[in-house]
Order: structure tokens, then C-alpha cells, then sequence
């Protein structure tokens, strides 16, 4: 399959699958209005049909340079009720084009497991390693296929978990979880203020209007940081395969929206030339 979440042409997880009590979930719902994060309706599978269910969880996940997903399952019942909760977690980390073509060899994954981690490595001589780091709320217990936790719910409760996927290449990051609120809004903000930098553009056809606020919005989700400590950000090729910098792509995009963020040229010229 060519799901997966990717991090410098690697993919660092292969595996992500939610269950209930042994069962998939259903989603009754999807709202991805913003491009860096979604949110899921999700009822235990089969048991909606005909009723209102008993048992339902909000799924939400955002991706910035980790991933951060927040469930929150609810009791809508009048009794309580005692649920397993399982999420497989799993890594291949193979190679974008491997994916793509449908070709992912099989490699030797390493394991480690301390109190709510997981830890996936794989090493290929002593040039290329890669990590993934899965971090869990308190009360989650970590296994080696994943995680899994038994939720006890009264009448009308609900119970808030958390993970965070962590890529990591040579140098080992400091664990930490974060806040899915606190992130969505700091990913908020400062699309903003990339909205609020490019120039307005006042019409009475609202259609043009909104297909110029859309494309902004578009033009920041393709962004990528440059090697440059400034922060700065040139476009990358396309979603969701070329998430990098490509000469004829980035310097295309770059001089397209001169008009409206001439920066992305300036840091597209300074890449390639290091390159």
C-alpha cells in the first residue's frame, strides 16, 4: 500500500490501525478544511447500522515536522463500559520510489520499548540510520506491534488519549508529547500571518476572491525549509510524492508567485546554488 507518513523520502510509519475491542471503526464523518490537520467521527464497525451507537471517538491528527494524533472516545450510554483500545504501529522504513513502484524490500527493524514509547530503528552500515520515535499519554502501555489500553468509561464520559510520531535520522531527539490544541493553533497563527504578508485582493466576484485566498493557502502547504537557519521556505515540487526541492518545479512556482510572496524565489536561488 502507499499510505504511510513520510520524512525526507523515508516513510516512518507503514502501519497505523485503530481497533475497539477487536473491531475496525467506521467513520461517520471527515472534516479536512485545513491542510495540516483532519478530524474523524468513528464508531466501532457494524454497530451504528439500525441505532444510535453506545460507544463513539473523535479522531484528530495533525502533521508538522512530527505527527500528533488526540482520540477521544465516549460513553454515550447510561451504563458504564470497559473498551480495549489497540493502535498497530509499524515501520518499513523504506524508500519514496520503493513505495511509489510498489517494490518495498524487507529489512531488519529494531525494537525498543520503555513506560508509553516505542521506538522503531533500522541501520544500513555506518552511514544511514533512521528512527521512528511513537510516544503515548499516561495510562498507555507500549507493546512491540504497538499500543494498547483499557478504557473504563462511566454513564455519558469520555477518556482523551495522545500519541506523537516522531521521524528522527542520526542525531536522537528529546521525547516529548504534544498538545494537538496548542499545535493546531500555533500551525494557525502562522498561516495567518503568511496570509496577512501577501497582498489582498479586493473584487466583486467573490469566486476570483476565493480562488485567490485558496491558492495562497495552497502555496503555503507546498512550503519546505531550506537548509538556511533564517527559517526560510521555498516551494517543493508537489504533494504528495515531491515533497522536496526540485530545480525546474521550485523555480517555476518561485517565479509565478513573485507578485505575491517574492521571498520563495530568493530562498529557491540560494538552495540550488548550495547544491
Amino acid at each position: 500500500r502507499m499510505h504511510g507518513f513520510f520524512a525526507d523520502d523515508t516513510r516512518f510509519i507503514s502501519r497505523w490501525l485503530l481497533t475497539l475491542d477487536g473491531r475496525e471503526l467506521d467513520s461517520l464523518s471527515v472534516s479536512d478544511a485545513e491542510y495540516f490537520a483532519v478530524q474523524f467521527i468513528l464508531v466501532p464497525s457494524g454497530e451504528w447500522a439500525g441505532r444510535n451507537p453506545t460507544v463513539s471517538l473523535v479522531r484528530r491528527r495533525l502533521v508538522r515536522s512530527s505527527w500528533v494524533e488526540e482520540l477521544v472516545v465516549m460513553n454515550h450510554g447510561t451504563e458504564p463500559a470497559v473498551l480495549d483500545l489497540e493502535l498497530e504501529g509499524d515501520t518499513d522504513f523504506a524508500d519514496m520510489f520503493e513505495v511509489r513502484d510498489r517494490t518495498v524490500r524487507d529489512r531488519t527493524i529494531g525494537r525498543e520499548l520503555t513506560d508509553g514509547e516505542l521506538r522503531l530503528t533500522y541501520r544500513n552500515g555506518d552511514s544511514f540510520a533512521r528512527a521512528t520515535s511513537v510516544t503515548a499519554s499516561d495510562g498507555v502501555e507500549a507493546a512491540a506491534d504497538g499500543f494498547r489500553c483499557r478504557l473504563k468509561l462511566g454513564p455519558h464520559t469520555e477518556r482523551r488519549l495522545s500519541f506523537e510520531v516522531r521521524p528522527q535520522g542520526e542525531a536522537a531527539l528529546p521525547r516529548q508529547t504534544a498538545s494537538f490544541t496548542s499545535t493546531r493553533q500555533e500551525l494557525r497563527d502562522e498561516l495567518d500571518g503568511w496570509r496577512l504578508d501577501a497582498p489582498a485582493l479586493e473584487s466583486d466576484w467573490a469566486d476570483l476572491v476565493r480562488l485567490y485566498d485558496r491558492s495562497i493557502v495552497d502555496l503555503a502547504a507546498l512550503r519546505c525549509l531550506s537548509d538556511n537557519p533564517s527559517g526560510a521556505s521555498f516551494p517543493a515540487a508537489g504533494l504528495p510524492w515531491f515533497m522536496a526541492l526540485f530545480g525546474r518545479d521550485s523555480l517555476i512556482a518561485s517565479y509565478q508567485a513573485l507578485p505575491m510572496r517574492p521571498e520563495l524565489a530568493r530562498t529557491t536561488l540560494l538552495a540550488l546554488a548550495a547544491r
